[in-house]
């Protein structure tokens, strides 16, 4: 597989994604007679900003250097945006359910970790590696 297709396929699979989610929160606010999260409204723009213009970013990037991360980065910062987003989900699910859990904290801090040290790798990926 070209190295700029990976790109452009992970960026259209996260907005499919982001989409999906949108889309759920929608149907789901209809069902319930207006009943939402701010995290569940919220977790699609989380998926488009955080899969589709960062991959859209990369490829433009790799257009311009010919430079691409290799896979462990890309999974280290995919794994970090699933964890954040899982956790936003489960914390939207117990707002509207009218509890609340302090397990939803790791699942952030975890996120965030994972997404911050997958970019840190892929940044020096970009930087220090030639193509491969």
């Amino acid at each position: 597989m070209n190295k700029l297709t990976r790109n452009l396929k992970s960026a259209i699979v996260y907005s499919f994604t982001a989409l999906f989610a949108y889309i759920f929160d929608r149907v789901y606010a209809l069902f319930s007679h207006g009943v939402s999260s701010g995290d569940m409204s919220s977790m699609w723009i989380f998926l488009l900003c955080s899969g589709t213009v960062f991959y859209m970013i990369l490829a433009l990037i790799y257009i311009e250097t010919e430079r691409r991360p290799n896979n462990f980065s890309y999974n280290v910062y995919n794994s970090g945006t699933v964890v954040y987003t899982v956790g936003m989900l489960i914390q939207g699910i117990l707002e509207i359910a009218g509890t609340s859990s302090g397990f939803i904290l790791y699942y952030r801090i975890a996120g965030i970790s994972f997404i911050v040290i997958g970019f840190t790798l892929i940044v020096q990926d970009i930087i220090y590696n030639t193509t491969r």
